[in-house]
């Protein structure tokens, strides 16, 4: 479950967070000689101490697959505070304070959640070695047809991260190593052509990468 929590809020600050080793359960009523007792079923499902510990309530039927409350996205609202946000008055917000399940058992962090994120920790800077975008083609079965589409890529010291398009934000997990997506590149990446070779009966994309240094 950390590993859920941490990639919800972690991304795209490179916020970096260390489990300190000690073991938290849930509570109840009044606990752990905490001042904001717990009021049963409903109501405070969890909240924050002193922006470094975080109690849920041990009388909500937390969940982790779609029944009851989503201990993730409480855990991430929770998270949120840790890290100084606010509540939020849009609806849709992870860090509104009124609960509501989430519509999949995944949910991620809303443009405005980020911005207040990056308003507080600052915005990843400085230049990529190179950006390029990925070709790539899906078969739609509902029109029995090829679709392209392309992902793009920035990278720099030859590690690199995925710009969803579709999602308006980096994917969940990068930065990774260019070696994990195409092993046996050399390092120093500067650039890449793809190509479509088209026969009539098949097509092939060709990528051709670049690395190195440029001669003037």
């Amino acid at each position: 479950m950390l590993a859920q929590i941490t990639a919800h809020c972690s991304f795209p600050y490179r916020l970096t967070f260390v489990p300190n080793g000690k073991h938290k359960r849930n509570v109840s009523g009044r606990h752990l000689n905490c001042h904001r007792p717990f009021d049963g079923p409903g109501g405070d499902l969890a909240h924050v101490i002193g922006y470094e510990e975080i109690h849920f309530d041990d009388d909500e039927n937390f969940h982790m697959d779609g029944r009851g409350v989503h201990l993730v996205k409480v855990a991430v609202h929770e998270v949120g505070h840790v890290l100084g946000l606010g509540h939020s008055s849009t609806p849709s917000s992870v860090m509104y304070p009124i609960y509501s399940n989430p519509p999949s058992s995944f949910f991620e962090l809303g443009p405005e959640d980020r911005q207040a994120v990056q308003r507080i920790y600052g915005v990843c800077k400085g230049s990529f070695d190179v950006v390029f975008d990925w070709l790539y083609r899906i078969w739609e079965s509902e029109t029995n047809q090829i679709k392209y589409g392309y992902r793009t890529f920035f990278v720099r010291n030859n590690i690199f991260w995925v710009y969803e398009n579709r999602n308006n934000r980096a994917r969940y997990g990068d930065p990774s190593p260019i070696a994990t997506q195409w092993a046996g590149l050399p390092s120093n990446l500067k650039g890449l052509i793809q190509y479509e070779e088209d026969s009539g009966s098949s097509s092939v994309i060709y990528t051709y990468f670049f690395s190195g240094e440029r001669r003037r």
